[in-house]
């Protein structure tokens, strides 16, 4: 059996392309309610070619990722480049990539990075704004985070660090357990050769926020459309996205079609196809992902930072393995 496993680079690239593939692919019908994905791609959006122009798909080029994945690199990369995980020099790089995109964040994410004091204590300072503001959004940007905490961390060091990166911004259990879930398929499929069980999802729900249980139930019994995913005041929440991307994932008959799945559902589909593509581009490999990635504008710098990883990894279990 393990010469039939899938070697860590082929892993790495699946990853970071496979996360870059669903957004760019997502962004063709993010917004949309499921009905209006169908009537404006009747056999479903396969191809960046397909994706209309209107007023918001207007603003990027047809295959060009968002900024779901130029946070997500610029992070890998900030890591990769100081060697170890420091949250406050994290959030300085945050702050200044944010400063730098237009984003369509809620307006208090840009507010709590802006807060005196939030790169020095980030999770302080956030709960500080959280609970003046009396903020109850728990959205979904805190996701991607959760790839990239399984990816970067050690077992025993995943779970902290998977909490710093969500409460750095959102402070609030429900995102804290859905990244969680998250980061505990990723790490799953990357180190262990198989997906998280309903139980080991389900264990981080009841005891971190158990009102994320009922969206995990939905996306494992296969009645994602009971959720309403695509429903306009609810779209980019974090439960919705985490059902979505999960759902992709368990009831996908491949990589590609995982990741149509999920395209197809509409609302947030960016973030929620982002998610499932890197969720399958580890399982299945990166050569398993669509053709079409090869369309995907930034390719080679992708690439480089998925082996970048890949090495750091390698070299990370090689010292372990000394030790």
């Amino acid at each position: 059996m393990k010469e039939n496993r899938i070697n860590l680079r082929s892993k790495m690239r699946g990853a970071v392309v496979g996360f870059a593939f669903g957004e760019a692919l997502g962004y063709g019908t993010e917004f949309m309610t499921r009905q209006q994905v169908r009537t404006y791609y009747p056999g479903g959006l396969r191809e960046f070619s397909q994706i209309i122009r209107d007023a918001h798909r207007s603003q990027r080029k047809r295959g060009e990722p968002g900024h779901e994945t130029r946070m997500l690199s610029t992070m890998a990369e900030t890591f990769l480049k100081e060697g170890k995980f420091d949250i406050r020099v994290l959030a300085r790089k945050f702050k200044q990539w944010l400063a730098t995109v237009e984003s369509d964040y809620p307006a208090i994410i840009p507010v709590i990075c802006m807060t005196p004091g939030w790169e020095e204590n980030p999770v302080a300072t956030a709960h500080k704004v959280w609970h003046e503001r009396n903020i109850r959004e728990a959205s979904n940007e805190a996701l991607p985070r959760g790839i990239l905490a399984a990816i970067i961390s050690n077992e025993k060091d995943m779970a902290e660090n998977t909490r710093k990166l969500v409460l750095m911004t959102n402070d609030d259990s429900r995102c804290l357990a859905t990244t969680m879930m998250i980061a505990t398929m990723i790490s799953k499929l990357l180190y262990e050769d198989r997906e998280a069980t309903y139980d080991e999802l389900a264990e981080i729900g009841r005891r971190i926020d158990p009102r994320t249980l009922h969206y995990l139930e939905k996306a494992y019994e296969g009645d994602i459309y009971s959720l309403k995913v695509d429903d306009e005041e609810t779209q980019c929440w974090t439960r919705k996205s985490t059902a979505a991307a999960l759902w992709g994932l368990r009831h996908g008959k491949d990589a590609a079609d995982s990741i149509f799945k999920v395209v197809d559902l509409g609302g947030d589909s960016d973030n929620n196809a982002a998610i499932v593509g890197s969720m399958v581009g580890i399982k299945y490999g990166y050569e398993a992902l669509p053709e079409e990635k090869e369309k995907l504008i930034g390719l080679d710098g992708l690439i480089d930072v998925a082996d970048k990883l890949c090495d750091l990894i390698k070299e990370r279990e090689k010292i372990a393995e000394d030790e």
